[in-house]
């Protein structure tokens, strides 16, 4: 049975004000490593997806500030939704279909016309009920202008319906002089990290090592996913992921009686193969097993194991996957106790 043990040190995530969202947790037990911890953290950072206004979704309408229209898009890009605006109503295969595409860097060239425009019509049509923010000011004073989100100058809708400013405090957006007007309409989307790094749900994920199977993992949420709820999120995935490359890997191995195989998998990188590495080495038939990417710019990873006269490689890989969704199945029972 695995041995995993989740205690709370400090949980903080206020719906109503959002000054500042966190948890701390402390993990430990026999199964407890760095490299797990470790998946869990860049799982969290690259693979859950949340809201953010994508720069090509942003439309100025009219600027005649000093600052000109790709570094306005780049800083309300940087603008995190701090709110629960939207739920998430992604299932898991869905987020997986999402990061599998963002991997596949010749994906889009592969497309044909009618499959293109297809995609972006269906975009656009999921864009139309989505958060959108409308900036509007003008300086027709005669000194410089500070523009935030205040009620005065920007405006919320979902659904074509005006909602509460999703700020609490105000942010400022530009500065004018005085004649100088400013329009824009920013379109909220979700999509996961990979796609881009606005799409973080998270400002900070990361563990201290107390000792070698017990760490303190802390979270800090931007306010629109409670992190219990990211944590989740992150055990559903990989457990998904890892059903997902256990299926390739035994239909690649096809019941290969060969003790000694490379196996390459294509759209994973580290995250999945350091901890399936891990587990295959604690394995009592394994005489040897590692991986390698080859080239930095390909998420490929390759795979090598040798096992013993008496067992399979399938066999091997199947034992592998079985320990590590067992073990996040653990995860998320302690999680949810929080």
């Amino acid at each position: 049975m695995s041995s995993f043990k989740v205690k709370v040190i400090e949980y903080e995530h206020d719906k109503s004000t959002l000054p500042r969202n966190y948890l701390r947790i402390n993990i430990s037990g026999s199964d407890v490593n760095y490299i797990l911890v470790n998946t869990i953290r860049r799982l969290a950072i690259s693979s859950v997806p949340c809201y953010a206004f994508y720069p090509n979704d942003i439309n100025i309408e009219k600027n005649t500030s000093i600052f000109n229209n790709d570094q306005m898009r780049l800083r309300l890009s940087n603008m995190p939704i701090v709110a629960p605006v939207h739920k998430l109503d992604l299932e898991v295969n869905d987020i997986i279909k999402i990061e599998t595409d963002a991997l596949s860097f010749d994906m889009e060239s592969k497309k044909d016309y009618i499959q293109v425009e297809l995609e972006k019509e269906a975009r656009q049509s999921e864009l139309i009920n989505n958060l959108h923010m409308y900036i509007e000011a003008k300086n027709t004073g005669s000194v410089d202008m500070n523009v935030t989100t205040e009620d005065q100058f920007t405006k919320f809708y979902i659904d074509d319906k005006r909602i509460d400013n999703i700020y609490k405090r105000p942010i400022l957006i530009i500065k004018l002089k005085p004649g100088e007007e400013f329009k824009c309409l920013a379109v909220a989307s979700k999509h996961i990290h990979i796609k881009h790094n606005i799409y973080s749900p998270c400002s900070v994920v990361s563990y201290d090592e107390i000792k070698d199977d017990e760490f303190e993992l802390y979270l800090e949420s931007y306010g629109q996913i409670p992190e219990k709820d990211i944590l989740i999120m992150v055990c559903n995935i990989f457990i998904e992921k890892l059903n997902k490359l256990k299926e390739k890997i035994l239909i690649a191995l096809n019941e290969t009686t060969r003790d000694d195989v490379e196996i390459s998998i294509e759209n994973e990188n580290h995250t999945m193969g350091n901890i399936i590495s891990k587990i295959g080495q604690d394995h009592p038939k394994v005489e040897f097993w590692g991986y390698k990417i080859d080239n930095a710019f390909e998420n490929i990873v390759v795979i090598r194991c040798k096992v013993a006269k008496d067992t399979t490689v399938t066999q091997v890989i199947s034992d592998v996957t079985d320990k590590l969704s067992k073990l996040f199945n653990v995860i998320i029972k302690e999680i949810n106790k929080i």
